[in-house]
Parts: C-alpha cells; structure tokens; sequence
C-alpha cells in the first residue's frame, strides 16, 4: 500500500470484518444466545453475589495482630 499498490487492500477490510464475525461465532458456540439475568449479572462483575468494598485480607473479626 505504501508504494500504491492496492491489489491486495481487500484483505485489509475483509480481514477484521471477517474475523469479528469468527469471534462472534465461537462466543456463541461458547456461551450460548446469552440476555438472560446471568448474562446481566456477569456484565456487572456480580456474578448474582453482594459485593461490598472494603480492605483486602482477613476480615477484622478474624484479625490476631491486635
């Protein structure tokens, strides 16, 4: 492409529309039509679980450095 020879410049379109519809293909095959609550719940990182931040480690109950 560089030295004007655009013989080949199909592969560089067809290429990733190719390989995005492959992706999608597998995904499919993977993790089914997906929508669902679960799908929902995996797209928040929940997984369906309550999730609270707090500090990593020990939870303060179980803590013996006091």
């Amino acid at each position: 492409m560089v030295w004007g020879d655009w013989h080949s410049s199909w592969a560089y379109v067809a290429g990733p529309f190719a390989g995005a519809v492959i992706a999608v293909g597998i995904a499919y095959l993977l993790r089914g039509a997906g929508g669902g609550m679960s799908g929902h719940h995996v797209a928040q990182g929940t997984l369906g679980e309550v999730w609270h931040p707090g500090p990593i480690g020990k939870p303060e109950n179980e803590r013996s450095d006091r």
